[in-house]
């Protein structure tokens, strides 16, 4: 199975739940998922989230959020 690592950065929060959400609906069968956690800074020091199924479900309940999703702030990189 392949892996994908999702990272976002910038824009309105609304445009960013939405397009996360569709794309994680389109890839999340055939690949492994890793959510990249502080943006860039995450990517650079390897600051990945596990796309378990309680985080896809949380990304799909999420895309027509207009606002930030305070969910995401307290997951921890140790999971």
């Amino acid at each position: 199975m392949k892996k994908v690592a999702i990272g976002q950065a910038g824009g309105p929060t609304a445009v960013i739940n939405a397009t996360l959400a569709g794309f994680v609906k389109e890839i999340e069968r055939d690949h492994a998922l890793l959510f990249i956690q502080n943006g860039y800074e995450g990517l650079a020091h390897g600051m990945y989230l596990d796309g378990d199924s309680e985080m896809l479900s949380r990304v799909h309940l999420h895309k027509d959020v207009p606002g930030c999703v305070p969910w995401f702030w307290t997951l921890s990189v140790n999971r």
